[in-house]
């Protein structure tokens, strides 16, 4: 936008999948595993500096999702989402001293 302003955006999506086999348990030799997971995450800030103050605003979203089978049976299962509202600062008196301050 400007030398003193600029705004940026990350996502990332990840989805992964696993297969294994020969696990123990209490009810003996499982020949069948598997875990599928899924995670989104976004972030966008706003950050300006003037050499003397430097201040940051981002937005935060994570959303995961994992599930483990055994023998094709739901053995765990969870999912949620995490949601950040974010403002860092940093006033430079001179080149050994800073104030750092901020909210979450």
């Amino acid at each position: 936008m400007t030398e003193q302003l600029r705004l940026q955006a990350s996502l990332r999506d990840v989805e992964a999948e696993s297969e294994f086999d020969n696990c123990l348990s209490s009810l003996g030799s499982i020949n069948q595993r598997e875990s599928e997971f899924d995670q989104s995450n976004y972030k966008i800030d706003a950050i300006y500096n003037n050499g003397k103050t430097k201040k940051k605003l981002a937005y935060t979203f994570s959303e995961t999702e994992r599930r483990s089978l055994s023998d094709n049976q739901v053995t765990f299962d969870v999912e949620g989402a995490l949601e950040q509202l974010q403002y860092l600062g940093a006033l430079n008196h001179s080149s050994d001293n800073s104030i750092l301050y901020g909210l979450d």
